[in-house]
C-alpha cells in the first residue's frame, strides 16, 4: 500500500517526469511548482508622501516560478486563475500630520478599489502603525499586480525590511 500519491508530467521531448502534486498518506497536498511569491522592502525602508508612488519591494524572499520582478516590483500571473494577494507593513509617520494613508493594488497599471489603510494614534510624527490586508483577485495569464502608496499630507515610512508583498495561485 503506497504512502503517498504523486502526480507527474513529462515535458515535450523529455524522458523524465517531474512531480507536480503529491497527496501524502496523512492527506496533505503539496504542489511544489505552484505559483507563489514574497518580497520585502530593504534598509532603510521606503518613504511614501503625497505623490502616489510604486512601493519598492526589492528583496525577493520566495519566487517559485520567477513571476516576481525585483526591477519593476511587479508580480505577473503565469496562468489564469484566482490569486491571493496581500501586504503587511510596519510604518511610522515621518513628516507632518497625516490623516489618510493607504497602500493600494494596481492591476495592469490601473488603480483598483483594493486599498489597505493605516494611521497612528494621533497621526503625529513618529506615530507607529501597521498597514495590512489581503484579497482574492481573478487574474488572466499576463496580468500584473503592483502596490502603490500615498498620504493625503505629510509622509509615512515603511520601516527597514518590515514591508512585505506576497501572493499565490489558489485555483
Amino acid at each position: 500500500m503506497p504512502g503517498r500519491l504523486e502526480f507527474s508530467t513529462t515535458a515535450d521531448g523529455a524522458s523524465t517526469p517531474t512531480e507536480r502534486m503529491r497527496i501524502t498518506s496523512s492527506g496533505n497536498v503539496t504542489k511544489p511548482n505552484s505559483c507563489a511569491f514574497s518580497a520585502s522592502t530593504s534598509v532603510p525602508g521606503f518613504s511614501v508622501g503625497t505623490t502616489e508612488v510604486k512601493i519598492a519591494y526589492s528583496t525577493e524572499n520566495v519566487d517559485t516560478n520567477g513571476n516576481y520582478d525585483t526591477t519593476n516590483y511587479r508580480f505577473t500571473a503565469p496562468v489564469t486563475g484566482n490569486y491571493l494577494i496581500g501586504t503587511t507593513n510596519t510604518c511610522y509617520i515621518s513628516t507632518g500630520v497625516t490623516v489618510y494613508m493607504a497602500i493600494y493594488i494596481r492591476k495592469n497599471g490601473v488603480g483598483t478599489s483594493y486599498r489597505f489603510r493605516g494611521g497612528g494614534v494621533d497621526n503625529d510624527v513618529n506615530d507607529w502603525f501597521g498597514m495590512n490586508g489581503s484579497v482574492v483577485i481573478p487574474l488572466a495569464a499576463g496580468d500584473y499586480i503592483e502596490l502603490w502608496g500615498y498620504a493625503n499630507s505629510g509622509s509615512f515610512q515603511i520601516v527597514n525590511t518590515e514591508g512585505h508583498f506576497y501572493g499565490y495561485l489558489i485555483g
